[in-house]
């Protein structure tokens, strides 16, 4: 029998009952600890950056036009984005895929007869022979003020994630410590405001990442603090969107110390694969109280097999025992969950 004995007394725990009491109870108070030690930053593969003068990072000497892959492992390689003008600033910069980029500069440029203003965002492909060029964002025919240039691209579902270096109006107002989004067919609409989350109207945001759970990657152009976190212009942020907190995720002078004088003004991340979360139930990207909840509910039944779908049957044995509690508690407190 379990949970509480009715015909007995409603207030009288059976040994089951109070098994999960103290599993409840044991978890809870691990929150705190796992969510201090696990809310570290989102496991990462690489980062591709660039500085806003030249740099060497790690051997390899970046300017201001080009874009560099750090391994997280002390290699940091040139990123080809084929030929770039020296007068030119890479202003922001994202990787679709292996064979195509995204970026915008701070001046005009011709690729062989595709001209690119600085509000525009380029598409670079390579096909193994040579890169073509693309502008998939072109900034004054969709009534962005001339001189406003996009500082930061991020992508998510196929849509843009832009900010821009100056406020613009676009039906409504951006600053630029704001990102918007640009989908194609339904036109601009904010993503994220700012100063909603407590960062200084005074900060830009300069470069930005989405990822895959949704949570943000964001350098700035400017030293500042937000919430607990301090950062300067060359460090990287993630902000997490459903707790409302901010980790430094990269200290770009203690990794490179060239970049304490320079400020990261694009950036695009490589996410490492992480391994699936048994019990995140609710599908919110972590194991936390409201999983819990769900886990100890079923917790102690033996009738998977033929009654209600169990949650936290992992092993499909038919029961909730403590085989699964051990699975629990593995990925308990986690939230990098996919």
């Amino acid at each position: 029998m379990y949970g509480y004995d009715k015909r007995k007394n409603p207030l009288f725990l059976t040994r089951e009952g109070k098994f999960k009491q103290i599993l409840v109870a044991t978890l809870s108070a691990a929150v705190t600890f796992f969510a201090s030690a696990l809310s570290a930053a989102t496991p990462l593969q690489n980062i591709t950056l660039s500085p806003d003068i030249t740099a060497s990072l790690a051997k390899t000497v970046l300017n201001d036009e080009d874009a560099g892959q750090d391994d997280l492992a002390g290699s940091v390689s040139l990123t080809s984005l084929g030929f770039i003008p020296a007068s030119s600033d890479l202003n922001a910069y994202h990787r679709l895929n292996k064979t195509d980029q995204l970026v915008s500069f701070d001046t005009t440029l011709n690729f062989s007869g595709v001209i690119a203003e600085p509000g525009d965002v380029i598409k670079v492909s390579f096909n193994g022979l040579a890169f073509t060029y693309q502008v998939i964002f072109d900034a004054s025919a969709l009534g962005i003020a001339p001189g406003v240039m996009v500082d930061a691209i991020g992508v998510r579902n196929g849509d843009l994630i832009l900010s821009f270096d100056t406020s613009v109006s676009l039906g409504f107002s951006v600053d630029d410590e704001d990102l918007v989004r640009y989908n194609e067919v339904k036109g601009f609409s904010k993503y994220f405001d700012g100063s909603d989350v407590g960062l200084s109207q005074a900060l830009d945001v300069d470069g930005v990442h989405v990822l895959k759970s949704g949570n943000l990657l964001l350098s700035f152009d400017g030293s500042g603090r937000v919430g607990r976190t301090a950062f300067d212009d060359e460090d990287i942020l993630e902000y997490r969107l459903l707790s409302d907190t901010w980790t430094l995720i990269y200290d770009g002078s203690t990794e490179h110390a060239s970049l304490g004088s320079a400020d990261i003004d694009a950036l695009a991340v490589t996410q490492l694969d992480v391994p699936a979360c048994e019990g995140d139930f609710d599908g919110d990207g972590d194991v936390d109280g409201s999983d819990l909840a769900v886990f100890s509910e079923d917790f102690g039944r033996t009738d998977c097999s033929t009654g209600p779908i169990c949650e936290g049957d992992f092993d499909d044995d038919g029961d909730v025992d403590g085989t699964d509690l051990a699975v629990f508690s593995q990925d308990f407190g986690r939230t990098d969950c996919p």
